[in-house]
């Protein structure tokens, strides 16, 4: 699989680290704090978008976000690393350049990477928050044919991106946490 591959592109959550309680327990925290009868149907991952709809006011969905900010160094302990995936990067580091993309922020990215001892796996990391495909975006930055790409990614919608950015289906590995 790795033969004639010279990148391998990965994402953060739900790929390289299991992030989805701890992102609930700091969403729930946050909305108890301003008002703990609001209640947001149980889901795989609350987001910022799922919290958009349920709260109709825009002021109290943004206090209520930035307050769970400041919650997610809480609750590191609640997140899990995919150790296969680690294994993979670690065991290839000295022969294949690796790059984490990521639309996590680049606190909430950095407090997981450090807290998991992986910073030290990459030779780059994108942040991609407000970029519609990061894949082609991080394709641009290392300059580097998109056949000789391996990514890592759990969301459907990125690895269509990934796709879209010319990476070859074969070289794109859907992760399940």
């Amino acid at each position: 699989m790795l033969k004639n591959i010279e990148v391998i592109l990965t994402d953060l959550d739900g790929t390289l680290i299991d992030t989805d309680q701890a992102n609930n327990l700091a969403y729930r925290k946050a909305i108890d704090y301003y008002n703990p009868d609001f209640q947001i149907p149980l889901m795989k991952r609350i987001t910022k978008d799922i919290l958009d709809n349920y709260c109709t006011d825009e002021v109290l969905a943004n206090k209520i976000e930035k307050l769970k900010i400041q919650y997610n160094s809480k609750y590191l302990d609640y997140t899990y690393l995919n150790k296969e995936l680690f294994n993979v990067l670690n065991s290839n580091k000295e022969y294949i350049r690796t790059s984490l993309v990521t639309k996590a922020s680049p606190e909430r990215a950095t407090l997981l990477l450090k807290h998991h001892n992986c910073a030290k796996l990459f030779d780059g990391v994108f942040f991609c928050k407000h970029i519609g495909n990061k894949y082609r975006h991080a394709l641009k930055e290392v300059s580097i044919c998109s056949k000789k790409v391996l990514v890592f990614e759990d969301d459907q919608d990125e690895i269509r991106h990934a796709n879209e950015a010319g990476i070859p289906k074969k070289n794109i590995i859907k992760i399940s946490l």
